[in-house]
């Protein structure tokens, strides 16, 4: 069997398929699995504005052991006599309804069915079909009905909560996950896992976030570009093959997602970091004061034994930041230098934690989201979003950089030991500052790094001071979000 789509909706609006203005593919599913009175199963078949005459052919497929579909058939008097039947729809919106029970159907069984219109054409729904070989060696194209083992009050789903990244990793090195760790399972990993999910009785699978493009936490939820699948966990026909091998194995896939949040390196936050109140998406995100003060991040613990581990080096800057290690353990700047830097390409801060980069990645001229180390010194040393900082660059202005370079000379004539980190938290629009200090704008509580989204704005809460087109511009913010 070969599903050739898995998208599809609940008709809410009857549209006639047959209408010669209508020039568009209708989406809709042309049956429901529903209960009676007495609580029986039934299947209920339907095509708006069907022509009369119309017919459902419905028939039996049958697993192969193998995941796939083949027609059903009983053995009689010898011969194999195959399940099909047609029925004729009838009624003010053309349909035609039996008993599950009529169709001797069970876990291994599900029911395939077409539309036959009066000139014989076949009518399918945009929802899954299955391609399946006839005895003959000829292909038969059906739509696939709801099974019956999708969950109700009297057979509910047993769900398996998933962390992709976590799952079936391959070459597993022992290493806990947490907060700020990647550990390399991905949508192919699942995939190949989703017998064994199926054998140990799960019948939906909810999987934290795959869309979102969060690129720094093994969990999802940082969401930086909600139309992406996040690239480190696969593509989408990675997903797509694993949603078709669920399906064949009788196993739904719940998809979490965060899309009234966006993390530092989002796209809409990239641009206000950048422009601050003169950002034209600002009114995307709940925001305070901006004209006064920048938005301040709580990307540093507010524990000073992990912040001696928190650092800041520069990418492409005039000033370059060499680490090296002192004797309590920890990394210190060894020296700050000018150096060459290319004007044409941007320039950024690096936060990073010394117990997770590697030397390589603190003292090179690259970005990174992912830690070279999965661990710190044993397991439990990094146990929560406290006890370290994510791996998070941000774009600066190089007049900037200079003028913070300034100040560190001036304060380092006071305090010879000041490091110039200490100039590199804050910025003309942005500042990264301890969880307990952030401000400007609406943030998680405890991820005080995460931007809240306004996903709505009551047209009563805006001051009736406002100019018309401002008013008109935060209010089309909402629907920017939504």
């Amino acid at each position: 069997m070969n599903i050739r789509s898995l998208s599809g909706a609940n008709i809410t609006k009857y549209s006639n398929p047959f209408s010669k203005n209508n020039k568009k593919n209708i989406n809709f599913s042309g049956h429901v699995l529903t209960k009676d009175v007495y609580g029986n199963n039934v299947y209920k078949f339907f095509l708006p504005n069907a022509p009369e005459g119309t017919k459902v052919l419905l028939t039996r497929l049958e697993s192969d052991g193998k995941g796939d579909f083949v027609p059903s058939y009983d053995v009689k008097n010898g011969k194999k006599v195959y399940h099909a039947v047609e029925k004729e729809l009838y009624g003010s919106i053309p349909s035609y309804s039996v008993y599950a029970d009529n169709l001797n159907l069970d876990k291994d069984v599900i029911l395939g069915y077409k539309f036959i219109l009066p000139n014989n054409k076949e009518h399918f729904d945009n929802t899954a079909k299955a391609i399946v070989k006839n005895p003959d060696k000829t292909e038969a194209v059906y739509t696939m009905a709801t099974p019956l083992w999708t969950a109700n009050s009297t057979n509910p789903r047993v769900m398996m909560h998933l962390i992709p990244d976590t799952f079936n990793v391959p070459n597993y090195t022992g290493a806990k996950r947490n907060h700020f760790n990647i550990m390399g399972g991905n949508l192919k990993t699942i995939n190949e896992k989703i017998p064994y999910i199926r054998n140990a009785g799960f019948t939906s699978i909810l999987g934290l976030p795959i869309f979102g493009s969060d690129l720094n936490s093994s969990h999802g939820y940082w969401t930086t570009n909600p139309y992406q699948i996040t690239r480190s966990l696969g593509t989408i026909s990675d997903f797509k093959n694993l949603l078709v091998n669920a399906y064949k194995n009788g196993i739904r896939w719940t998809a979490d997602g965060a899309f009234v949040n966006e993390g530092i390196s989002g796209v809409h936050v990239a641009d206000f970091v950048s422009w601050g109140a003169d950002s034209p998406l600002v009114d995307m995100f709940e925001t305070k004061d901006l004209e006064l003060l920048p938005s301040r991040f709580g990307v540093f613990s507010k524990n000073p034994a992990v912040n001696r581990h928190a650092h800041i080096k520069l990418v492409n800057a005039p000033y370059k930041i060499t680490y090296k290690k002192a004797d309590n353990g920890t990394y210190e700047e060894e020296s700050v230098k000018r150096v060459p830097y290319d004007s044409s390409k941007p320039s950024f801060i690096q936060v990073f934690d010394d117990r997770l980069a590697s030397v390589e990645q603190m003292n090179n001229n690259s970005t990174f989201t992912v830690y070279d180390k999965q661990i710190a010194n044993h397991n439990y040393e990094i146990a929560n979003y406290r006890d370290s900082v994510q791996a998070y660059n941000r774009r600066v202005p190089v007049k900037e950089i200079i003028e913070n370079f300034e100040k560190y000379k001036e304060a380092k004539k006071i305090d010879k030991d000041i490091e110039f980190k200490n100039y590199l938290m804050s910025w003309k629009n942005f500042e990264f500052v301890e969880t307990n200090k952030d401000g400007g704008i609406s943030l998680w509580v405890g991820n005080s790094d995460i931007s809240k989204k306004q996903f709505v704005i009551p047209e009563n809460s805006l001051s009736a001071d406002l100019a018309p087109d401002v008013r008109a511009r935060k209010l089309a913010a909402q629907y920017q979000v939504q």
